[in-house]
């Protein structure tokens, strides 16, 4: 029997098992409700030994009595479970279960925007940059006392070079406002660069009132300063409150992200990050359990990850019969087309945007051109002309024969959408249909309103015996773009409704694309 599970875990254990220790605190000022708690639990946490404290509004909860309050204090101490019906108390045990998960595995995660980063990067085939896997974890305590864990697998960027590195090459290569990051700590944060101080390491600051290296001395982060004598360089950055402070741009590196990475390095890290279902969802299974092994106060058990234990249903339905062209109705699309062709529609106008890298060797062109005549041949034999625009022709010789793989691409896409018209076929050559795909998808998609199908050129598509299927697939989705409607269902479906969501456009901008349907017509 086939095995299911979704990315959400629910813990044997109830939040009525979970037995803490709240503190209401006195409130200062009715704005800093959500805010003012942060200090005073990061405080309590060290004067208990980094004990595990967290707060909501005006409530700091733990699992352990707080015994060590200095000069703070409490108005009002509980030991007890929480209230279910309680949003606020049901946050503070998220919160709870959420914080003692990050402080327990940091020998093997660093915390890096709310998920636990493992500390190996993939191996990757450049110097440039590094991959980090990530978990995203939440916590969620329901009403009924059921505490579930979602989980969901990421990636993290980071540049190999310091900032320092940088700037002793180009003092003006990190601009004001650059975001920053300082992957040395436990707890990744952002900063912004604001400039290279006028002073050096040795001395004094006029924000810390001492000199930076005295500063990690005194804090006991000796290893922060390895390497730093009294003239290194130090730079001032600005904090998510708007606060300046000195840094060691050594321990700096520019934020990274995929969106942020050159076109030459994205193109990489794209290749890198793809993983087949099966491989993403049993690391992402594998290392939520190694997370989750972090907590003493919970218990988790395999069996509560299957859906038949989250109060989900597994039921399975027969293909739906469909209604094609001339009544012809099949379960089998294959066969609906060859006997029927399309429900209906009888033309779709095209326009053909080809990678200019394929116009340049002769005989690759001689091939593209077979395939485009192939294309539509066989559109042909399903009951639908192709018209083709002979608009794209007004490009020739305009285009920069590596514009497909330039980072000018999105800059030229903005002044040609007017050579287009109708369902634009976009034809690209291998190694060029990832930077293409994103900048064209964004730019005529998302803002010019016009719709596009990638195909990447192989000779091997000119071979019907092989590409039956992938021509058939490409002239589906030129179909569906182009308005036109290839089947609908033949009879009703097994189910009052179903939902479908896709990415939509509407105005030039990126929308919810929702269809609901039940009935057949």
């Amino acid at each position: 029997m086939n095995q299911y599970y979704l990315t959400e875990w629910a813990a044997d254990t109830k939040s009525d098992d979970v037995i803490i220790h709240i503190y209401t605190i006195p409130l200062v000022e009715e704005n800093t409700r959500h805010s003012f708690g942060g200090g005073i639990a990061y405080d309590l946490s060290k004067e208990n030994g980094y004990q595990t404290i967290i707060f909501y509004e005006q409530y700091i909860a733990s699992y352990e009595k707080i015994h060590n309050w200095r000069d703070k204090s409490f108005l009002k101490y509980e030991c007890r479970t929480i209230r279910k019906e309680s949003s606020v108390e049901k946050k503070l045990l998220e919160r709870l279960i959420k914080r003692e998960l990050e402080n327990n595995a940091r020998e093997q995660y660093v915390m890096d925007k709310g998920a636990f980063r493992l500390k190996k990067p993939k191996s990757i085939r450049t110097n440039e940059f590094r991959i980090y896997p990530a978990i995203d974890l939440s916590v969620t305590v329901e009403e009924s006392g059921d505490i579930i864990m979602g989980f969901d697998y990421k990636h993290r960027f980071e540049y190999t070079q310091s900032i320092d590195q940088i700037i002793m090459k180009d003092q003006e290569a990190i601009k004001k406002g650059t975001r920053l990051v300082d992957p040395t700590n436990k707890k990744t944060h952002e900063y912004l660069f604001k400039e290279i101080a006028p002073y050096k390491a040795g001395d004094e600051s006029p924000f810390l009132k001492e000199s930076v290296i005295n500063y990690y001395r005194r804090i006991k982060k000796e290893w922060k300063i390895k390497g730093i004598t009294n003239e290194s360089m130090v730079v001032h950055v600005e904090t998510k409150q708007g606060q300046i402070f000195p840094y060691l741009p050594n321990l700096l590196k520019i934020s990274c992200s995929l969106e942020q990475l050159p076109t030459h390095l994205k193109n990489i890290a794209i290749k890198e990050i793809k993983l087949s279902p099966h491989e993403k969802m049993t690391e992402l299974l594998n290392e939520t359990t190694k997370i989750l092994s972090y907590t003493k106060y919970l218990k988790f058990s395999k069996r509560n990850v299957l859906v038949n234990n989250l109060g989900y249903n597994v039921k399975y339905v027969e293909n739906p019969v469909l209604r094609f062209g001339n009544d012809v109705t099949s379960k089998n699309i294959n066969q609906g087309f060859q006997n029927g062709g399309i429900f209906s529609g009888k033309a779709a106008k095209v326009s053909f945007f080809v990678d200019p890298v394929l116009q340049l060797d002769p005989y690759v062109r001689k091939q593209v051109g077979l395939f485009l005549a192939l294309l539509t041949k066989e559109s042909a034999k399903l009951g639908v002309k192709l018209e083709v625009s002979l608009k794209p022709q007004g490009l020739r010789g305009k285009l920069d024969n590596q514009l497909f793989n330039s980072n000018e691409l999105p800059l030229e896409l903005k002044s040609i959408g007017g050579y287009f018209e109708g369902t634009v076929i976009v034809l690209t050559a291998k190694g060029s249909t990832e930077n293409a795909y994103r900048s064209v998808k964004k730019e005529f998609g998302g803002r010019q309103d016009i719709v596009t199908q990638f195909v990447e050129f192989d000779e091997k598509l000119l071979d019907l015996s092989k590409s039956k299927y992938s021509i058939l697939n490409i002239l589906l989705g030129i179909y569906v773009k182009s308005g036109l409607q290839p089947w609908v269902l033949g009879e009703n479906l097994s189910s009052d409704c179903f939902i479908g969501l896709d990415v939509s456009h509407e105005n030039g901008r990126h929308s919810s694309g929702i269809i609901l349907r039940r009935y057949c017509i």
